[in-house]
């Protein structure tokens, strides 16, 4: 993916209304072969060694920033992506069809 999908979203630590590009660590599909033809599920990964704080007052990444990232820019990354299939976001709670 060349640069990230802009994302305007309220920051849950700040409340303010803020735009940060929204790039995924990785990104992999798999494929499933079924009597009706393959089927594919997209995942979007976000690594995290244990670094990031839960919430922030400062302007830096957390858990709850990047969730509220995913919230309000998923489907649009899927749309930058031509992605068609199902796609799992971080965490396996945000499952777009």
């Amino acid at each position: 993916m060349d640069g990230g999908y802009p994302v305007t979203f309220k920051d849950p630590n700040t409340g303010h209304v803020v735009n940060k590009d929204l790039i995924p660590d990785q990104i992999y599909g798999i494929e499933y072969l079924t009597d009706d033809g393959p089927r594919y599920r997209f995942y979007l990964v976000e690594a995290d060694r244990g670094t990031e704080p839960k919430t922030s007052t400062q302007d830096r990444k957390s858990k709850a920033r990047m969730e509220a990232m995913y919230e309000a820019g998923l489907e649009g990354l899927k749309k930058k992506l031509g992605l068609k299939a199902p796609v799992i976001g971080p965490g396996g709670q945000l499952v777009y069809y």
